[in-house]
C-alpha cells in the first residue's frame, strides 16, 4: 500500500526508457533519483525494449520504486546528516539525541531514517 504520486499515460509503442523519463519528470526527481519499474511484481530490466516487449500493455498498473542518490552519516556530535551523493551538499540534518549516534538506516521506501544513540534511544525521522 502506498500513496499515489502520479498517473502516466504513454503509448504502448514507447520504450521502457521513455517511461522511466516520464516517471522521473512526474515525480520531480530527474537527475536526483533512480527509478525501478515493476510490472506484475517483476523487475523490468530491458530498458531499450518497448513496453509491449516488457509485458506492459494498455491499462497496466506499474509499481515505481524511487531511490534517491543520498548518503546518511551519523556522528558523535549527536546528529545524523543526509548528503547529496553526487555533489556532497548537505540536504538535511537530524537533531534530537543527547549522546553520540551509533547507527542510522533508511526505511525500505527511503522516506524515513531511523537513528540509534548511546543515550539509549532510537528515533524515526521523515526525509524531506
Amino acid at each position: 500500500s502506498g500513496e499515489k504520486l502520479a498517473t502516466l499515460q504513454v503509448p504502448t509503442s514507447s520504450s521502457v526508457h521513455s517511461l522511466h523519463r516520464a516517471a522521473a519528470a512526474a515525480l520531480g526527481c530527474e537527475g536526483s533519483c533512480s527509478l525501478r519499474l515493476l510490472a506484475k511484481g517483476e523487475l523490468v530490466t530491458n530498458q531499450d525494449g518497448s513496453l509491449v516487449d516488457a509485458g506492459i500493455d494498455g491499462g497496466s498498473v506499474l509499481e515505481v520504486l524511487r531511490f534517491r542518490h543520498t548518503v546518511l552519516t551519523t556522528s558523535e556530535d549527536q546528529t545524523a546528516k543526509l548528503w547529496a551523493a553526487e555533489t556532497g551538499t548537505l540536504v538535511q540534518t537530524f537533531e534530537g539525541h543527547s549522546a553520540a549516534l551509533t547507527m542510522g538506516v533508511f526505511s525500505s521506501d527511503g522516506r524515513s531514517v531511523a537513528t540509534a544513540s548511546r543515550d539509549g534511544t532510537a528515533m524515526l525521522w521523515d526525509v524531506e
